[in-house]
């Protein structure tokens, strides 16, 4: 990626993750973080949260889609949705 050396390291990794599809701006960043996950578990969540989308998203307004969907789940990520119905 052109910008390797700079950037957000949270950023560059949810790019990636999303098949260089996405770019993340701080504004997006800052509410991902304020859930108090660790970057870790924000990468996992994308990466699950995507690969559970059908049919994967194609072009940039259907991944955008994707993005914002994401950003609303208030911090229920999907293996903590797991997680708590396997505990219900």
């Amino acid at each position: 990626m052109p910008w390797d050396e700079h950037g957000d390291p949270l950023a560059r990794r949810l790019y990636a993750a999303s098949a260089g599809n996405l770019g993340w701006y701080r504004n997006m960043l800052v509410g991902l973080r304020k859930r108090g996950d660790t970057d870790d578990e924000i990468v996992a969540a994308w990466v699950q949260f995507v690969a559970a989308q059908f049919p994967t998203p194609q072009g940039v307004y259907e991944w955008r889609e994707v993005q914002i969907r994401f950003l609303k789940m208030d911090g229920q990520w999907p293996q903590q949705e797991t997680q708590n119905r396997a505990t219900a």
